[in-house]
């Protein structure tokens, strides 16, 4: 992906015309300007291209997508949305808030964090992965100290995958979860 539009080659933009652009030349999905994502709806252009994707069955090309929170939130609280989407090499602006509160928040499809940066902490609790859950060379970073990346009271239905974790430096916290597959 480029800066420049004239270049800029972004997979997003086959299913979805007329996105919005920043002073930079890339779209509302690899635009880096966090507050202009928000002013611009990044959210709605996000639920909008799964929705056409899944009701045409297109790969859901997710790559290197700089994700916000919802425009009145501080979190992320949509990753469920992201299941089965391609989502290598993405960065994840603020926390991932994934509570399940009443009952179980399901994730009805694989969730594959290959190559992601987080610069805020990870939060999955009481959820219920029905498919995949990998974890593999991912980086969480900040300026502020030590990330947390939690993980509690899950079930997992399937594969829980955590490889290549070598520069991986964060409190990684896992309890009270159900592994009924393979981990």
């Amino acid at each position: 992906f480029s800066v420049n539009k004239k270049n800029h080659h972004c997979c997003v933009e086959k299913y979805c015309t007329e996105l919005p652009i920043d002073q930079e030349g890339k779209c509302i999905f690899h635009s880096e300007d966090k507050s202009w994502k928000q002013t611009q709806g990044f959210t709605t252009y996000l639920r909008n291209y799964i929705s056409f994707c899944r009701e045409h069955q297109k790969e859901i090309d997710l790559r290197e997508v700089h994700f916000i929170s919802t425009k009145d939130g501080a979190q992320i609280d949509y990753i469920d949305i992201l299941a089965n989407a391609n989502i290598n090499g993405s960065l994840f602006h603020n926390t991932i808030w994934m509570i399940g509160k009443k009952r179980r928040k399901v994730i009805n499809g694989s969730l594959d964090f290959k190559d992601c940066i987080f610069y805020h902490d990870v939060i999955f609790k009481n959820c219920l992965f029905s498919y995949d859950f990998k974890i593999e060379n991912i980086t969480l970073t900040n300026n502020f100290g030590v990330l947390h990346f939690n993980i509690e009271n899950c079930i997992f239905e399937y594969y829980f995958d955590c490889n290549r974790l070598e520069s991986f430096s964060a409190h990684l916290t896992i309890t009270g979860c159900e592994f009924r597959e393979y981990a």
